[in-house]
């Protein structure tokens, strides 16, 4: 009577056990797009995933921007109007709900991390002192990376001596 109940036992844990561990839901994981040479095309491709996955959800979109080391809050406020701009202009994204915000330093480069209804699906990684590339091969201004660091004022001296 004993070994019946102990299998019993172990067949309802078993069985219970499994219903519980498929009623768990697997997380996709965060995208992440390094600054470099690939990501162009990939950012862009990303911004039209998250515009066409808004427009049938109508959740609200968080893109924070976090500078990296070596950089001011002017960059990053600069970085952050640029992509914005960027995002409005040629990507659509002035119909929607997109809140966009500074957050806090992050070591290494520059993160601009995108939140659809509070979770994390893009981080794109950006250069010191400047703004990532969005779009590929049209070479304006919103799409190609732009040095965002100020610029430096020369002295009276050396401006006469030219």
């Amino acid at each position: 009577m004993k070994i019946i109940n102990l299998s019993l036992a172990l067949a309802a844990f078993f069985v219970l056990g499994a219903g519980i561990a498929g009623a768990q839901t697997v997380e996709e994981p965060v995208y992440t797009v390094k600054a470099d040479v690939n990501s162009c095309e990939i950012n862009s491709l990303q911004f039209d995933i998250i515009r066409n996955q808004i427009a049938s959800t109508r959740e609200r979109i968080f893109v924070i921007f976090r500078r990296g080391n070596g950089e001011s809050e002017l960059v990053n406020a600069k970085r952050l109007k640029h992509v914005r701009t960027f995002l409005s202009v040629r990507k659509g994204w002035s119909l929607f709900d997109v809140i966009y915000a500074r957050g806090e330093k992050v070591i290494g480069q520059s993160h601009i991390e995108f939140y659809i209804g509070g979770k994390l699906v893009l981080v794109i990684l950006s250069k010191r002192n400047m703004s990532p590339c969005m779009d590929c091969c049209d070479g304006g201004f919103l799409e190609s990376p732009q040095n965002l660091a100020p610029r430096t004022k020369r002295s009276k001296k050396s401006k006469g001596k030219r």
